[in-house]
């Protein structure tokens, strides 16, 4: 009896009918066509055998390089954000096309896309040094992967294409202490100033490092106690040169509004500009990421407070925030995630004191003295 999915189905005139896709159109849709036989079982070996030949003849017809598929590709995503297309255009120049560029799309099946996957962690590094990280090689298939998807769409690709990303290990992300994260909060209100001031909006609302630079204070509603994220800024590097983009955030979900707290509220209305203007600059130009990193470097330097990464402050507003019994829905908005599986894998990392208190507490639950 005919499966579904099989396109097989009988006639009324009696006879058994299968449906085939024979090629593709420019635009992408399918061209089908029918074979017919007396029986189900005589139609689908007919069916199988179609599909294998109409296989092999696709795989031969896509005449495009890698290096052409590429440049359709780039031209037909030129939309995205500049931030991103800079980093697809580095991957593809300095990665793919040296590797695969003067290849036919044709060629590429699973075996030569696994050994290309595995030279790259094994030698990928432009200095020599060894292999790319994984996530760099990930995002080299995320580019190859919807490439071969264009070719399949327009070009009558019709190969396997399956690329194999390596999977990441989740990284243990360093936070600060409760006692550190009090004695920065300390050090900016002995002292306010419109960097300092950054280090505690990121340490009280999660705030992105691009996207604390980027603030206005129109941005910031004292009366409604609410702060919007609308715009986010990078330096982008074109090769030769660098630029920095002023652009909307990274996500849809990271345009979002976040309640401040009365004690942020506070530090805000003592420092707030009386024009609109970006808030950690006092100008129209919004401050350098790379500066603040310099910035806050120095200013844990000056307070004797172990040197971490600015995004540091981030993890740790997310960790205060579980540990405080926040729920993960409401945590995963204030960040800006695409879904709270983000929230739950990437940026909430419970600590050793949180951890000890919950075994501790399950230790009395099973009453052991």
């Amino acid at each position: 009896m005919p499966r579904r999915g099989e396109n097989i189905y009988k006639r009324k005139d009696g006879r058994w009918e299968g449906r085939y896709i024979a090629d593709r159109k420019p635009d992408g849709k399918a061209v089908y066509r029918s074979i017919y036989g007396t029986s189900y079982a005589q139609v689908r070996e007919r069916l199988v055998a179609k599909r294998q030949e109409t296989h092999k003849r696709q795989i031969g017809s896509c005449k495009l390089t890698v290096n052409e598929l590429l440049a359709l590709w780039q031209a037909e995503n030129s939309q995205i954000k500049a931030t991103s297309r800079e980093r697809y255009r580095a991957l593809i120049e300095l990665h793919i096309q040296p590797e695969l560029g003067a290849r036919k799309v044709r060629e590429l099946n699973e075996e030569v896309l696994d050994a290309f996957v595995r030279k790259k962690l094994r030698s990928g590094r432009l200095d020599g040094r060894g292999g790319l990280a994984p996530k760099t090689v990930r995002d080299i298939c995320i580019v190859m992967k919807s490439a071969l998807k264009l070719a399949k769409r327009k070009y009558r690709y019709s190969g396997d294409g399956g690329i194999n990303a390596p999977a990441i290990r989740q990284k243990q992300v360093e936070v600060f202490s409760q006692l550190e994260s009090q004695r920065i909060t300390a050090a900016v209100l002995k002292k306010p100033d419109r960097s300092s001031l950054s280090y505690l909006l990121c340490l009280e609302t999660g705030l992105r490092l691009g996207e604390v630079c980027a603030l206005r204070w129109s941005d910031i509603d004292l009366a409604e106690g609410v702060l919007r994220v609308q715009r986010t800024v990078y330096r982008i590097n074109y090769g030769k040169r660098t630029e920095l983009v002023l652009q909307t955030p990274k996500s849809e979900n990271s345009v979002r509004a976040i309640p401040l707290t009365a004690k942020m509220l506070s530090v805000l209305r003592q420092m707030k500009d009386k024009k609109d203007c970006c808030l950690l600059t006092g100008t129209e130009r919004p401050l350098e990421p790379r500066t603040m990193q310099y910035r806050f470097r120095r200013f844990l330097e000056k307070n004797n407070i172990p040197i971490r990464n600015y995004h540091v402050l981030r993890h740790s507003f997310a960790t205060r925030c579980i540990e405080g019994g926040m729920d993960i829905k409401s945590l995963s908005e204030i960040l800006g995630h695409a879904n709270v599986q983000t929230t739950l894998q990437m940026y909430v990392h419970p600590s050793m004191a949180s951890k000890r208190a919950a075994m501790e507490a399950a230790s009395m639950l099973a009453g052991i003295a």
